[in-house]
């Protein structure tokens, strides 16, 4: 279950959101340069982005957790191995594989197509938790998915 506590939170929220579509934007265009002046493997390149965010990701959490602010707390009650398992598929297919296939593709297609691929991402989810995990897909999921896959055609 995910609570927000006040407004103040949804603007953090908000914040954080124009912040993540900022860092995406230099990732798509760095990451691509960066894949093709240097020629790394785009799994090392996640690595080296994710030894980056991940202490600046804890570190954030830390200032917030200072200063009694919290965006959306996740309440866990049970830590299982099944659980654990669960964790790291979906790190896996969410971040190691997703990103090893982004930064395998800015080398292929210009930043302009690469950014508008990526409002697909949304429905690429849906369809791991689909097929994964057993979620299920409701109309307005299916609405959703329409709506995206409509939006891009019209870019």
């Amino acid at each position: 279950i995910w609570t927000v506590g006040n407004l103040s939170q949804i603007k953090l929220g908000e914040i954080m959101a124009y912040l993540n579509s900022c860092i995406y934007g230099l990732m798509i265009v760095y990451g691509r340069k960066l894949r093709l002046d240097t020629k790394i493997h785009p799994f090392k390149t996640i690595a080296y982005t994710l030894l980056f965010v991940a202490p600046l990701v804890i570190l954030l959490g830390i200032v917030l957790q200072l200063f009694n602010i919290s965006i959306l707390t996740p309440v866990i009650t049970s830590l299982s191995f099944m659980s654990i398992i669960t964790l790291l598929a979906i790190a896996f297919f969410s971040t190691v594989l997703t990103f090893g296939f982004f930064y395998f593709g800015i080398e292929k297609v210009k930043p302009q197509v690469a950014s508008i691929l990526l409002l697909t991402e949304p429905i690429w989810v849906t369809i791991w938790g689909l097929f994964l995990f057993g979620q299920t897909l409701t109309l307005w999921g299916i609405l959703g998915i329409a709506g995206i896959i409509f939006a891009v055609l019209l870019v």
